[in-house]
């Protein structure tokens, strides 16, 4: 495998909790190879950042009544939702890869390019804005997150193909997010939405995958190999993703360290 041969590993229908899992085995290892991996979370979940407070960001009670629930993940931003029909990327990375930019906000923008690149495919003007949000037509139907820890990348994100606005609307904290709740209609969008306000027909997440890894491609001048993960990452990855079924790590942000084996 050449510098620009990345591995692809399409892990598809996963629970969030496991994902985690799997990213800080990849994170933690010595030897793994650059990976994007493309995957989305099995059930309708809430994604929270790191240095968020589940209670300013979510109505608890909503979301015990629905039964819906959140995993805290180890990059920050907001809260977002993550169901079947959401198509997800984990990239995992050395931090000093030539491939990179050692500049957080430049590397966003070349990663983020993939995905833009993605949806100009598909007929949509696509752009990068807020350094790692993607809009169509002023509305946002893209986020990433990226942290930069034990000598390595992490970037993960999301690109809404289909979006249960109310749903998630009625699990968040209307109180303390006031306005930010009440204008999601102008603010956020999803790709079959926008595809259908220009006549061209809806893309189900396997008819989306290919453009998505083609943009990444383009975006990043890599190849893209398929592949899968080791039985070592397999295993790791279910020791480590043990906390983000934890109250303790989703409610209350236990410390992500680095010498935790």
């Amino acid at each position: 495998m050449s510098g620009k041969d990345w591995r692809f590993i399409d892990l598809d229908l996963i629970q969030l909790e496991k994902l985690h899992g799997i990213e800080e085995a990849l994170l933690r290892s010595k030897k793994a190879k650059p990976t994007i991996i493309f995957w989305r979370a099995d059930r309708f979940v809430l994604t929270l950042g790191y240095f968020a407070k589940a209670e300013d960001k979510l109505n608890l009670e909503n979301c015990r009544r629905l039964g819906v629930w959140f995993v805290r993940r180890i990059t920050g931003g907001s809260v977002g939702p993550l169901d079947p029909k959401i198509l997800s990327y984990s990239l995992i990375v050395d931090e000093d890869n030539p491939i990179i930019p050692e500049n957080i906000e430049k590397s966003y923008e070349l990663i983020c390019l993939g995905i833009v690149k993605a949806l100009r495919m598909v007929g949509l003007q696509a752009y990068l804005t807020r350094m790692s949000d993607v809009l169509v037509d002023g509305r946002k139907v893209s986020g990433s997150a990226q942290t930069r820890v034990l000598g390595k990348v992490l970037q993960h994100g999301f690109i809404y193909l289909d979006l249960d606005l109310e749903l998630f609307r009625s699990l968040l904290n209307t109180d303390k997010l006031k306005e930010k709740v009440f204008s999601l209609d102008r603010r956020v969008s999803w790709v079959n939405l926008e595809l259908k306000k220009i006549g061209k027909k809806a893309l189900d997440v396997q008819e989306f995958k290919p453009y998505l890894k083609k943009g990444f491609e383009e975006a990043l001048k890599v190849k893209l190999l398929d592949s899968s993960l080791t039985e070592s990452e397999k295993r790791k990855g279910e020791k480590y993703a043990k906390k983000f079924f934890t109250e303790e790590w989703n409610l209350n942000r236990k410390s992500f360290t680095r010498n935790q084996q």
